[in-house]
């Protein structure tokens, strides 16, 4: 530590009450100690120092505290006590929570279960909803997994508000410094921006990306520079469920309006299942829900979810509407990293690179394959073939391009059968030399064509009546 900043020594007694211990953590903006709180039989607490001294963070320290002092809420820490030394450093008193945070837990133990870490995250977001929906919303500005500790009944606590500020929406505008932790802090909190709720999310999402996959995410300074690129979570973590992976790429955004707008949307998110996809099968002679879906474009422009049939593992696949196909339950394949975005993004998150479909290079569009939320990214498949691999296209265990073509016949009959029968009517039509009449041969060849026609008609209903219902759309 500088000779400007110097570290509070073990004996200490602030205010002649807060004896310090130790040193709990520090960093480049403030200092946590033990300490023991002597009025109270030597209670264990948690003091918050903040280097910032000058007269303007002094005032904004007093307003925050008084407000810090008011909160209650069980993933909280109780501030006690907060004052302002000679020096002019000021000290918040907390509650001492006993427990590893998470970044410890993870280095000890590996990346969590997913089951484990949405029920601590989950109880971060009621605290970060208690938090943003005060009168004067308060944000942490510093969520990260550091600063979530365990306790011994498994209750998460969201601790060091050592650099909260409270957020007044019609200044838009808070007062001190901003701190940041690497990888956990968004782009706007690096002094271009506002931070607000939606700050405490994008450090939320990326404290559950941490635990998930034991991977630290880059600074967002990186992947808006396209410097560096955010590894899909379900690369690294296989047996992720696709709504957790999305809900962590949602709340990662770079741009804040594209994030979730609260706590309690992305805690909704993150446990709510894909939609369940139904499609006809003929074999069952009902819609069954579809495995393995995947949300591909075909060659005609048009998007369809392809599939596995639940009972009874046949191909199915069926239409679904471009504003669907559209939605953020969607996603979408960055050709260029492969990483995945909302389908409706024009530029790649993580790289940044444009995402639009082009209709004059085919190979533009097979590239950026969209997937939906229930299909693996690993296995998503490539929208369309160049026309030399291209096969023909079959619907769902219906007719085959065998039976395609018969159908074409069979249209083709029902115009040769009406021609011949407008040619029958002018043969008997008083003339001798077309009447079948006077000529037995060619009235046994049309009397024949005209015997077979309603045979191609019934042939073409039913065939007709196959290919509407095997491509009958969800």
């Amino acid at each position: 530590m500088s000779a400007a900043n110097p570290l509070l020594t073990p004996g200490v007694a602030l205010q002649g009450r807060y004896q310090i211990v130790r040193l709990h953590g520090q960093g480049g903006f403030g200092a946590v100690y033990l300490a023991h709180d002597l009025r109270l039989s030597g209670r264990a607490v948690a003091v918050k120092e903040n280097f910032d001294n000058t007269p303007q963070a002094q005032t904004q320290f007093k307003i925050e505290a008084d407000v810090l002092a008011n909160l209650s809420h069980p993933s909280l820490p109780h501030v006690t006590d907060y004052f302002i030394e000679p020096s002019g450093r000021w000290y918040l008193v907390m509650d001492y929570i006993e427990g590893d945070d998470l970044e410890t837990i993870v280095n000890r133990s590996g990346r969590l279960s997913e089951a484990q870490a949405l029920s601590w995250v989950e109880q971060v977001c009621d605290a970060l909803t208690y938090l943003h929906t005060q009168p004067r919303p308060i944000i942490h500005r510093d969520v990260n997994p550091r600063n979530i500790r365990i306790r011994s009944d498994r209750r998460a606590m969201l601790v060091d508000f050592g650099i909260a500020k409270l957020y007044d929406p019609a200044q838009k505008t808070q007062l001190g410094a901003r701190a940041v932790s690497p990888g956990y802090s968004p782009l706007e909190q690096y002094g271009r921006g506002i931070t607000d709720a939606r700050s405490d999310l994008y450090a939320l999402g990326a404290t559950l990306y941490f635990i998930l996959t034991g991977v630290q995410p880059p600074e967002a300074t990186n992947l808006a520079a396209r410097t560096e690129q955010l590894q899909s979570p379900r690369a690294l973590a296989l047996n992720l469920s696709p709504q957790v992976e999305q809900a962590i790429l949602k709340a990662m955004e770079i741009s804040a309006d594209a994030r979730f707008q609260t706590a309690e949307a992305l805690r909704h998110a993150l446990r709510t299942p894909p939609a369940e996809i139904l499609a006809f099968c003929v074999r069952e002679k009902a819609k069954q829900p579809m495995k393995d879906a995947e949300l591909v474009q075909l060659a005609n422009g048009k998007y369809a979810y392809k599939g596995i049939c639940q009972s009874c593992g046949t191909t199915l696949m069926t239409f679904v509407s471009q504003q669907r196909a559209a939605s953020n339950t969607v996603l979408q394949r960055c050709p260029q990293c492969g990483g995945t975005n909302r389908f409706s993004a024009r530029f790649c998150q993580h790289c940044r690179s444009s995402l639009e479909l082009r209709s004059s290079t085919r190979q533009a569009r097979s590239s950026v394959a969209p997937v939906s939320s229930s299909a693996s990214i690993s296995q998503a498949k490539p929208v369309s073939k160049p026309r030399a691999q291209r096969k023909p296209s079959v619907t769902s265990s219906g007719p085959s391009s065998k039976m395609a073509q018969f159908s074409k016949l069979a249209l083709g009959g029902c115009v040769v059968w009406g021609v011949l029968i407008i040619v029958d009517f002018m043969m008997r039509a008083n003339s001798y030399y077309l009447n079948p009449n006077e000529n037995p041969v060619l009235g046994v060849f049309i009397s024949a064509i005209c015997c077979l026609g309603p045979w191609f008609v019934v042939a073409a209903v039913i065939v007709g009546l196959r290919k509407q219902l095997a491509f009958r759309s969800i």
